[in-house]
């Protein structure tokens, strides 16, 4: 038996190469640049998982979860997050047309998303600036600001608690094919 000089556990012979007093793991740690975290006290590697908040001691420099299980979840999660679409915003709308009150079901409008602030304007695909809108509406604003915008976002932004949406949550739109240009 032999205490590697760097990790200071007993290690058989074996486990050591020839004149070197640190084992085979250690090396390989040591050469792949490694060697500096790993000799930092268990206490600054200490960190909690990502994911359950349990404490544990970071094998890696970018390790954040404390088990794989944390890890899938935390990461299916995350996908499922970052995919709300469309649907959620006409769900939100009860898939009705914000400004005139025409539905899919009950009028046979064809709904479609309309940005309150257009994004020609600075508007952004969150959705604080989103709302179900009917062609006919939506063909008539165009990129033009609306004259009762503080209404339809406080309307907005209660629709969205309800739902549990944060105004600042965006939305993932369809790819835009051509942005039309107002000239005044």
């Amino acid at each position: 038996m032999r205490t590697c000089q760097h990790c200071g556990i007993d290690k058989e012979l074996g486990e050591f190469s020839k004149g070197v007093k640190i084992c085979l793991p250690c090396v390989t740690l040591k050469y792949k640049g490694k060697s500096r975290y790993i000799d930092m006290p268990e206490s600054e590697r200490t960190i909690a998982c990502a994911k359950c908040e349990t404490p544990f001691v970071k094998g890696q420099p970018s390790q954040k979860f404390c088990s794989r299980d944390c890890s899938r979840t935390f990461a299916y999660k995350s996908t499922l997050e970052v995919k709300i679409g469309s649907f959620t915003i006409f769900n939100r709308d009860n898939f009705t047309c914000l400004y005139c009150g025409r539905s899919s079901v009950a009028d046979s409008v064809k709904l479609t998303l309309d940005h309150v602030i257009a994004v020609l304007n600075g508007g952004r695909d969150i959705a604080g600036n989103l709302v179900t809108c009917c062609q006919p509406c939506n063909n008539e604003k165009l990129a033009r600001p609306i004259h009762n915008l503080e209404m339809v976002q406080n309307e907005i932004s209660k629709r969205n608690k309800l739902v549990g949406l944060s105004d600042d949550k965006g939305i993932k739109m369809p790819e835009r094919r051509h942005v039309l240009k107002l000239v005044k």
